[in-house]
């Protein structure tokens, strides 16, 4: 699959075994990419974690798991503020969904995402996919995984583009 990079200047072909938190060396700025948020089953928000859910195309390179990202909405086509989040990408072992999902929580943030476009910065890969025991244990992980992100995120070079690609 060829990734366009946000500046839209570009595209590469990527390599497997390239990082996100690699891509700002080799490209210049992280891998992200701009998808419309779809309609869920409202189970992150249940959870006391709303997500942005997201379909990629299928032949998408991103492997499945959970990614500290950068997040920025667009508005009247224009890209808006940027916030930090953490993400999931992947089959939701633990409910088993037939075709992957972009889940995105963005932290510190109330409001309506539901027929938005997202652009979705991949700054760094944080662990594999997990099933879990029991929501309890999804819960704790989701948690340590939004702290793990905010603290990655915090140190982490700022390389956002808000041009549309």
């Amino acid at each position: 699959m060829t990734l366009k990079i946000a500046s839209g200047a570009e595209t590469f072909e990527p390599a497997a075994d390239i990082r996100p938190s690699e891509a700002p060396v080799i490209f210049g700025r992280y891998w992200s990419v701009d998808a419309l948020v779809e309609h869920g089953d409202a189970r992150g928000r249940t959870l006391g974690f709303p997500t942005a859910n997201m379909h990629l195309p299928e032949e998408s390179p991103l492997a499945f798991g959970v990614y500290a990202v950068r997040v920025g909405i667009f508005a009247e086509g224009k890209l808006g503020p940027v916030h930090n989040g953490v993400a999931n990408f992947g089959i939701r072992p633990m409910y088993r969904i037939s075709r992957p999902l972009l889940e995105v929580h963005v932290l510190d943030f109330d409001g309506d995402l539901y027929d938005k476009i997202l652009r979705v910065q991949f700054v760094a890969y944080l662990r594999p996919e997990s099933a879990f025991t029991g929501v309890e244990a999804l819960v704790r992980q989701i948690g340590e995984d939004a702290r793990a992100a905010r603290e990655l995120l915090a140190r982490a070079p700022r390389t956002w583009s808000a041009a549309v690609a």
